[in-house]
């Protein structure tokens, strides 16, 4: 019984493995200037105005439970948000493309 718990504890890290490597190439992917940005925070993170603060603006939807799409050209704008209170700064552009707002104005 002992050799089939450590059999299943092995593929269960290696399935943990595989799910997480790709999840963290897309996540760790800098954040260019100029380009979409998600924002992570808090629900209770007023997101438009953490955006604005950090010298950005907030595109397509208004909020979303965890996060918001926002761009900025100032290079700062990543490290700005994380100051304010943000949690994460991820590339926007899957989140954007996902959501069909690739191309969506700035409001």
């Amino acid at each position: 019984m002992k050799n089939v718990l450590d059999f299943l504890l092995a593929i269960a890290s290696l399935m943990l493995c595989l799910l997480v490597t790709p999840v963290m190439a897309v996540v760790s992917t800098p954040v260019e200037p100029g380009s979409l940005v998600l924002v992570v925070a808090s629900p209770t993170q007023d997101f438009e105005q953490l955006v604005q603060d950090a010298g950005g603006q907030v595109v397509g939807a208004e909020k979303r439970y965890l996060s918001v799409l926002g761009v900025s050209d100032d290079p700062q704008f990543a490290d700005r948000l994380l100051a304010l209170g943000a949690w994460a700064v991820l590339d926007g552009s899957i989140q954007a493309w996902l959501c069909g707002e690739l191309n969506a104005q700035t409001k």
